[in-house]
């Protein structure tokens, strides 16, 4: 009969249970100091990360157009992308913001629903986007934010 003989880990050296407890560890750790006050998540952590999925997002839904009205790609194409930007529009929303870069996410978001236009005397008047005075003045208060 022939001797076989199993390889035994070296206890030094890492495996993949040694991985996940160490990971779970880790990570219970890292839970404990943040109730503890000891980390913390940068304010508007998850906002500023939706803003800059949104201005991706928002790239591409202006690269379906060839500078005017017509659409380069098909309506379907345009309208995923167009519903994909809603959705991050819908969370940044939801979201209260803490700093100035958070509130600036909020006022891009609200320029997406407006189809990115220019708030003006003329856009106030505009039958196509009207805006009622209240409207007129939260875009233009947007505007302000967005300039500092």
């Amino acid at each position: 009969m022939q001797d076989v003989t199993i390889p035994v880990s070296n206890p030094g050296s890492p495996n993949r249970r040694r991985f996940i407890a160490a990971g779970s560890a880790g990570a219970a750790f890292g839970a404990l100091a943040i109730a503890a006050g000891k980390a913390t998540i940068p304010a508007d952590a998850e906002l500023l990360a939706l803003g800059a999925v949104l201005e991706k997002g928002w790239k591409r839904e202006k690269a379906c157009f060839d500078g005017s009205d017509n659409l380069l790609v098909t309506e379907e194409v345009f309208e995923k992308i167009s519903s994909e930007n809603s959705e991050i529009v819908d969370q940044i929303i939801e979201l209260r913001a803490e700093t100035l870069a958070g509130l600036k996410v909020k006022a891009r978001a609200f320029l997406w629903c407006r189809a990115d236009e220019i708030v003006s005397d003329d856009v106030f008047k505009d039958d196509h986007w009207p805006l009622t005075r209240d409207m007129f003045g939260a875009a233009r208060l947007l505007q302000d934010l967005l300039a500092i």
